[in-house]
């Protein structure tokens, strides 16, 4: 109850932004049972625009398909009450089954040829190797999502609105093209860190006059770079599920993990209410505890 209690105020937290973003980060590893874990995070910007990664728990798989995964984050996303249309983004490290595979081209076998002598071998063991890099290089940051983030940053750095915003219904294009160009003469800045501290910085009426500019950077700061907060949880999770609770429930495991992840919640529980939760949960309980 008190693991349910933290989860419905992180969510309530992030519903009650001014632009209702978010990201998704999961990972995955196996526990001391060798039974598969998936570490859900979810990740948005707060109303002092400091992007916050937050652990909302930890889900048994006994398939690691992309599609077992894409249910297992549209169902977590659905117990939160968090609705699809506001995902702005999403990161995968040891769900490697949510990534696309390579074509059969680039990882083809070919068959052997013998070199006439030393130089040669190597040398076509150094091309394979900088041809693999280049390849990987390519695919890693020519992605159709990172380069629509590379234009949205441009728009905010340059004050020339693209087409780029035209994909996400938050941003108005017309109220961008007014806001924008009055931010960049008013307030210099190089990146998107800077911009969120000038706005950060600002009088909340003054802040309210570039509302779209506000929304344009929360997007761009509500994208995940990496697992890392799924990979701490990966840390808690082999604390509290060792040799001797190795048969430990996958609910007390998941309600123990949300509760040891977020014990700056734990003092802000209100105690009465999780007290009056437990008491009618059932008839035996409520005629033996009353009510209080």
């Amino acid at each position: 109850m008190m693991s349910h209690s933290i989860l419905r105020s992180i969510a309530d937290r992030i519903r009650a932004l001014p632009v209702l973003q978010f990201s998704i980060i999961v990972d995955g590893t196996q526990d001391i049972s060798g039974t598969e874990q998936e570490s859900i995070c979810l990740r948005y910007v707060d109303q002092d625009l400091v992007p916050q990664e937050v652990f909302m728990g930890l889900y048994q798989t006994n398939d690691t398909t992309g599609r077992v995964l894409a249910n297992i984050a549209l169902d977590a996303l659905t117990r939160l009450n968090l609705p699809l249309a506001s995902l702005r983004g999403k990161t995968y490290d040891g769900a490697s089954n949510m990534s696309r595979q390579p074509p059969k081209r680039f990882t083809g076998q070919s068959e052997g040829r013998r070199p006439n002598s030393a130089e040669e071998h190597y040398r076509a063991e150094y091309f394979e190797v900088l041809d693999l890099i280049n390849a990987h290089l390519k695919d890693r940051f020519q992605q159709g999502g990172l380069l629509n983030l590379e234009s949205l940053e441009n728009t905010l750095l340059t004050g020339q609105v693209s087409s780029s915003t035209e994909g996400y219904p938050e941003l108005n294009h017309q109220s961008l093209s007014i806001q924008l160009p009055m931010f960049l003469a008013n307030y210099k800045f190089s990146s998107v860190a800077e911009a969120a501290q000038i706005l950060r910085g600002l009088h909340v009426q003054v802040r309210s006059l570039f509302g779209t500019v506000e929304t344009l950077i929360r997007l761009l700061l509500v994208v995940p770079i990496s697992t890392a907060e799924a990979e701490r949880s990966f840390s808690a999770l082999r604390r509290l599920k060792t040799w001797l609770r190795s048969t430990m429930s996958q609910r007390r495991l998941n309600s123990v993990a949300v509760c040891h992840a977020h014990q700056e919640c734990i003092d802000q529980i209100r105690t009465v209410h999780i007290s009056q939760q437990f008491a009618i949960k059932t008839e035996r309980r409520e005629s033996y505890f009353g009510k209080y």
